[in-house]
């Protein structure tokens, strides 16, 4: 996936770092004093390395690996305890959510906004802390609502005593951790009821009690109502759990980006707005805010909208957001990417985001056709992969109809034999992508030509002039 996996050089920390690997592997090397030996560490998947500033560090990743990297503060709670200079640890899943909030947080770009939200039944969702201790800890609570942990149990994972854990669930808020997870069953419970008709003995189990009567007790105590009236048919909204649908709404600050900027549903959902355009988003949505337009971005509680890496290049997108299909692209894959466009010491452009770049400023080429579904189809399938060297009978089965359909498609279409469909398109994103500024070597490796040569003399037939010489006739 990437073109660079190694760092250029040693950085020397002026601040601390924390590095964890999501996926594949990465090697670590560090160096203390100005006559310091090297050592050299291997960071596998599920595993995570802290290094205190003052130490030459150089992170190596393994090509696409998934390890992400973020300054860390004072405030920053770790999956173990560190100390010295280099300190490494096993990185459990449950801890994933926290840390990929901790490296959102790192980067600056959110901000609060709004009053928690009330359940349907009018009483207050728990909002998460907010400092980052008690904060992990209501995670903690959330990945297993049915987990009967102590307090103290919930402390000692998250490096606090439990009077200071305590102390930061009241002050953060108002409830303390036993009245917080309390609330959290409460929420769980409800969705179960509600949702699923679920008995209430089930019901009960699934959030960590002993019985049907321990629920009821519970939804008496807590919310002074009966669970049976939570199915009533009056009654049928659904409640959201705290972590899923509690607290403060988020949003970026609002800006006006110099360069595009791609984005990523990363959880839950978001409201988009660029210009004059506004897109609704769901959870693994990818979206292109188009440079020198207005936006901002608005997420549902206790969701989360990453930046995946951002690009210059002049576009005809001058309205708003630009959606993108993230066919084939899972969640580590986009983590990695935005954690090397991203990086706190050696942020690098990767392949990935490149791609999905291109596909971008090819989304408005000239001579599209669309004249059918399965045309439509077929543009929309090559654009994010132009250098495909798919057969004609390859793309009809990979479209799903016949070599028949496909040739009868595209000479109703005007666009003649498909090698010549083929070269036309391509050559419709290689103007786009001259026309943004892109370089001539990467628009020809990006279209599948071997060398540049062979694209300047497919170019150049096409258009009576070389590609370096285009933007002057236009």
């Amino acid at each position: 996936m990437d073109r660079i996996d190694r760092m250029a050089h040693t950085v020397e920390l002026r601040f601390p770092v924390f590095y964890w690997t999501v996926s594949g592997s990465a090697q670590v090397v560090t160096r203390t004093g100005a006559g310091g030996t090297d050592g050299v560490r291997r960071v596998g998947a599920g595993r995570g390395i802290w290094v205190d500033q003052g130490v030459g560090l150089r992170v190596d990743r393994a090509p696409g690996a998934g390890v992400i990297g973020f300054r860390c503060r004072d405030t920053d709670v770790l999956p173990f305890r560190v100390g010295g200079t280099v300190s490494g640890g096993v990185v459990g899943e449950q801890w994933r959510d926290s840390l990929v909030e901790e490296f959102a947080s790192s980067l600056g770009y959110l901000r609060e906004t709004g009053p928690p939200a009330t359940t349907p039944t009018g009483i207050a969702r728990p909002p998460l802390p907010t400092s980052a201790g008690a904060r992990a800890a209501a995670k903690l609570i959330l990945d297993d609502r049915a987990s009967t942990g102590t307090v103290a149990f919930l402390a000692d994972a998250v490096h606090l005593s439990p009077a200071t854990l305590n102390r930061q669930f009241r002050s953060e808020t108002s409830l303390s951790v036993g009245q917080w997870r309390a609330r959290a069953r409460i929420a769980t419970a409800t969705a179960l009821l509600r949702g699923s008709g679920m008995t209430l003995e089930t019901a009960a189990h699934r959030v960590g009690l002993s019985s049907a009567s321990a629920l009821a007790r519970l939804f008496r105590e807590t919310m002074g109502t009966t669970a049976a009236r939570l199915r009533s048919p009056g009654n049928s909204g659904r409640a959201e759990l705290p972590g899923s649908g509690t607290g403060s709404q988020r949003s970026t600050w609002p800006r006006t980006n110099r360069m595009h900027v791609l984005i990523w549903v990363y959880r839950g959902s978001a409201q988009v707005s660029a210009g004059g355009g506004t897109l609704e988003m769901e959870e693994g949505d990818l979206a292109w805010l188009p440079a020198g337009i207005p936006n901002v971005v608005h997420m549902g509680s206790d969701s989360l909208v990453l930046p995946v890496g951002a690009r210059v290049g002049r576009a005809q997108h001058s309205g708003g957001p630009v959606r993108l299909r993230a066919e084939g692209l899972n969640a580590d894959t986009l983590l990695g990417a935005s954690a090397q466009e991203y990086d706190p010491l050696f942020a690098r452009q990767t392949a990935l985001v490149d791609g999905l770049f291109y596909t971008y400023l090819a989304s408005g080429s000239d001579g599209d056709v669309q004249d059918s579904r399965l045309m439509t189809r077929l543009l929309e399938t090559f654009r994010r992969d132009p250098s495909s060297d798919r057969t004609v009978e390859e793309w009809a089965e990979h479209l799903g109809c016949s070599r028949a359909e496909l040739t009868g498609a595209l000479a109703a279409d005007g666009a003649g034999a498909f090698r010549q469909w083929r070269t036309s398109m391509r050559m419709g994103i290689a103007r786009q992508l001259i026309f943004a500024g892109v370089p001539v070597t990467r628009i020809a490796h990006h279209l599948g030509y071997s060398d540049t040569s062979s694209f300047s003399h497919v170019f150049a037939r096409h258009h009576g002039v070389p590609p370096s010489r285009y933007r002057g006739y236009v």
